[in-house]
């Protein structure tokens, strides 16, 4: 039987030789992990990340993603995207 799953939330700030990322935490509900973004709650921007990444993760070793929802931020709020092809070859963005 699989664990219940938390939903984490990572900032990509892209532009320099590699990205600079920040997991900002979790939730144990996706519909808040997604409030969350949709709110920019605490300022997930900070004037520096241009992507966000919510993970879906069960417990364990070497645990990795079974989803991915990406955002890209605008200028004025996060909206929803495609992963970008830069990070194709990245899963574990909050664990890793």
């Amino acid at each position: 039987m699989k664990s219940k799953p938390i939903y984490t939330i990572t900032a990509i700030a892209t532009g320099g030789k590699a990205p600079k990322t920040r997991c900002f935490g979790f939730y144990h509900q996706k519909s808040d992990a997604l409030e969350a973004v949709k709110e920019n709650r605490y300022n997930l921007h900070e004037y520096l990340y241009s992507f966000l990444v919510i993970e879906e993760f069960y417990e364990g070793i070497h645990s990795f993603p079974e989803k991915e929802i990406w955002f890209k931020w605008n200028m004025k709020k996060w909206t929803s995207c495609d992963k970008p092809k830069w990070s194709n070859h990245v899963v574990c963005w909050a664990l890793g």
